[in-house]
C-alpha cells in the first residue's frame, strides 16, 4: 500500500519517466548513477510479472498526474502505463483529486509493507524520512491510509480520470 504525493511510485514508473525524474534531482547524479538507479527500479518491477505477483494498492495525489516529468511523449507513456496497471486485477490505483481538499496524506508519502513476519511503514515528510515496525505506529499509518482511500476517487473513477487525461472516453 502506498500513498504518493509528488511522483509516480517506482513500481509503476516507465523507464523514461524514471530516468527523467532522477535527472531532475539535486544535487545532480552522474549519468552512471542515474542508469544504475533506473535499472534497479526496472528489476524491482519484475515482481509484477512473477508467477505470484503481490497485491498492490496505490493512492496518487492528483499532483502526481498534473506535474509532467520528461517531455510530452514520456509523460503520456507514463499515464498510459498507469491505465494498463490499473486494469490489472492485482493492482488498485486510486486518485486523490484536488477537489477533495485537505486529507490525511498531506504530510507526505508513505508505504505500508505486509511482510511474512510483520508489517512495516516507510514515511516521508518535509525534511525527514522514517521506517518503523512498531505495531502502534504501523496501526496509526494503516488508519491514515484507510482514511485516504475512503476520501479518494474509487478505482473505476480514478482510471476514468487518468484515461480522460489521455483523451480517452
Amino acid at each position: 500500500m502506498e500513498f504518493a504525493s509528488q511522483t509516480v511510485p517506482g513500481l509503476l514508473q516507465t523507464e523514461d519517466y524514471a530516468r527523467d525524474l532522477l535527472r531532475s534531482y539535486y544535487p545532480p547524479m552522474t549519468d552512471e548513477e542515474v542508469e544504475r538507479q533506473v535499472q534497479g527500479r526496472l528489476r524491482r518491477q519484475e515482481i509484477l510479472r512473477s508467477d505470484t505477483p503481490p497485491l498492490l494498492w496505490f493512492v496518487l495525489d492528483e499532483a502526481v498526474l498534473r506535474r509532467p516529468v520528461g517531455d510530452d511523449s514520456v509523460f503520456r507513456a507514463q499515464l498510459e502505463r498507469l491505465v494498463v496497471a490499473g486494469r490489472d486485477r492485482r493492482i488498485k490505483i486510486q486518485v486523490m483529486p484536488f477537489e477533495r481538499r485537505a486529507h490525511a496524506g498531506l504530510s507526505g508519502m508513505m508505504v505500508i509493507l505486509q511482510l511474512p513476519e510483520e508489517r512495516a511503514v516507510y514515511a516521508e515528510a518535509p525534511g525527514t524520512a522514517h521506517i518503523t515496525t512498531i505495531e502502534q505506529e504501523v496501526a496509526e499509518r494503516m488508519l491514515s491510509f484507510n482514511a485516504i482511500c475512503e476520501k479518494a476517487l474509487s478505482v473505476e473513477e480514478s482510471l476514468q480520470m487518468i484515461a480522460s487525461m489521455l483523451g480517452e472516453p
